[in-house]
């Protein structure tokens, strides 16, 4: 094996499809999962007030037992929700990811038109899986074209900084054959 790393015209943020994929559902889903987990912390302590404010405890006793059960209520429920939250957004984050490599592999390149046309797709699947109305659909598909235009566009940005050509971006060399950012 060689010590030299050639990058590919595939590659996304220096990382070969597979690895970006894997690594990008990774962090989407432990961010997920800390969102999820903190929101449904709440909710489960503001249910379990609702559900036993006509039994609250009167002494000392009562209320260590009455937040201790509270306690692990909003435990359970925090991780459930947590775990609902990653199975919605890591899946997301994983058809967007694989998709996108798709087209790139297709297209034999990566670049902003494949991660534009991910996030549209992703938002068309998400919306027949939701089963939303027309007006959502277009709704997700632009929301969908918007994250992908971001998404694409940061990662094109990354590639400009490293010196790699970007078919829309007129790049020139100076003296030493390094390629420079045109203004």
């Amino acid at each position: 094996m060689s010590d030299t790393f050639t990058p590919s015209k595939l590659d996304r943020a220096s990382l070969a499809p597979g690895e970006f994929i894997a690594t990008v559902t990774t962090v989407t889903s432990l961010w997920a999962f800390f969102i999820g987990s903190i929101d449904g912390a709440k909710r489960a302590s503001l249910q379990y007030l609702a559900e036993h404010a006509h039994v609250l405890p009167k002494t000392k006793q009562g209320w260590y037992l009455y937040h201790r059960r509270k306690n692990y209520a909003v435990i359970l429920n925090s991780g459930k929700i947590g775990l609902q939250y990653v199975k919605r957004f890591g899946g997301l984050t994983l058809v967007f990811t694989g998709t996108q490599a798709a087209l790139d592999k297709a297209r034999g390149e990566a670049d902003m038109i494949d991660s534009v046309v991910a996030g549209a797709g992703t938002g068309l699947a998400n919306s027949f899986l939701y089963r939303l109305s027309r007006r959502s659909t277009l709704h997700a598909c632009m929301i969908g074209g918007a994250v992908g235009l971001f998404a694409g566009g940061m990662q094109d940005m990354i590639n400009i900084y490293q010196g790699k050509p970007v078919w829309y971006w007129k790049q020139k060399s100076n003296v030493n054959g390094n390629s420079v950012v045109k203004d």
